[in-house]
C-alpha cells in the first residue's frame, strides 16, 4: 500500500512539475529589443518571455486572425460580446494596427509566437485608453495553446516589461486621438469576464477592481494598473 501512496503521489506531482508556468506567478524573462525604424516603416521591436517572442502585427497575418483568433467562435466565446469578427473587421482591426507601427505609433497590436516552433499562437495589445495617460491592455490566446501558461507569461511581460520600456523610450499613448492629449503611459485599464483565463491573472498580479457588472449575461471585472505602484 505505502509503494501504491509513493507512486502516485510521485505521478500526481509531475502533472504539476511538467508545467512550470502553470504556476501562480512568472517571473521569467521579460526583455525588449528595438532597432529604430526609417519613417513609415514597422519598427523592430521584440518583447520576449521564456517561451514567447511578441512582435508588431501586419496584414500578412489576417488569415491567423480570422482562422484561430478574432474571426474565431471559440476563441471569442469569453469575450466581451462573444462575436466572431467577420474577415472584414479583422481585416480592417489589423490593417489600423499596422499603420499605427508605420506612422511611430507604439501602442499598437502584437502577435505572439511560441519560440520552440516559431508559429504563431495569439495576440496582445496595448493600446490607447479613453483617459489622457492611459493605455488600454487585452490578449488572445489561440483556444489549441490554451491551459499551459503563456497568457499569464505575455501578460506579466508586457505589463512589467514592455510598459515600462514604453515610458523610458518616451513613447507616447493616445497618439492621434481625437479629443485626447497624447503623453506618457501613466495607466493601464483592462476588463475580463469571471470566466475568462486573464480574470485570475490580474487579480494574482494585484490590480485594482475599480468596477463589476453584467454585460452579455455574464459578470464583468475592470481593472486598473498604476505605473507608478
Amino acid at each position: 500500500m505505502k509503494k501504491f501512496l509513493l507512486a502516485f503521489c510521485l505521478v500526481f506531482s509531475g502533472l504539476f512539475a511538467s508545467n512550470p508556468y502553470q504556476g501562480s506567478s512568472y517571473s521569467g524573462l521579460m526583455d525588449v529589443f528595438y532597432e529604430e525604424a526609417m519613417p513609415g516603416d514597422i519598427p523592430a521591436l521584440r518583447l520576449e518571455t521564456d517561451r514567447t517572442y511578441i512582435v508588431p502585427v501586419t496584414s500578412s497575418e489576417i488569415p491567423f486572425y480570422v482562422e484561430r483568433l478574432l474571426g474565431n467562435a471559440e476563441t471569442m466565446q469569453r469575450y466581451a460580446d462573444m462575436r466572431p469578427r467577420t474577415y472584414e473587421e479583422v481585416k480592417k482591426r489589423v490593417t489600423g494596427w499596422e499603420m499605427r507601427w508605420r506612422t511611430g505609433d507604439y501602442f499598437s497590436g502584437m502577435v505572439i509566437h511560441e519560440k520552440a516552433t516559431g508559429k504563431m499562437i495569439g495576440h496582445v495589445v496595448l493600446g490607447h485608453g479613453d483617459v489622457q495617460g492611459t493605455g488600454e491592455y487585452a490578449i488572445l490566446i489561440d483556444p489549441d495553446m490554451w491551459d499551459q501558461g503563456y497568457g499569464k507569461e505575455v501578460t506579466y511581460a508586457v505589463f512589467y516589461g514592455l510598459a515600462p520600456w514604453l515610458v523610458k523610450n518616451g513613447k507616447l499613448v493616445n497618439m492621434n486621438e481625437e479629443g485626447i492629449l497624447p503623453d506618457t503611459l501613466k495607466k493601464i485599464t483592462t476588463g475580463a469576464r469571471r470566466d475568462n483565463f486573464t480574470n485570475p491573472i490580474f487579480r494574482r498580479m494585484g490590480l485594482e477592481i475599480v468596477e463589476t457588472s453584467e454585460k452579455s449575461g455574464f459578470i464583468r471585472d475592470y481593472f486598473e494598473y498604476s505605473l507608478n505602484d
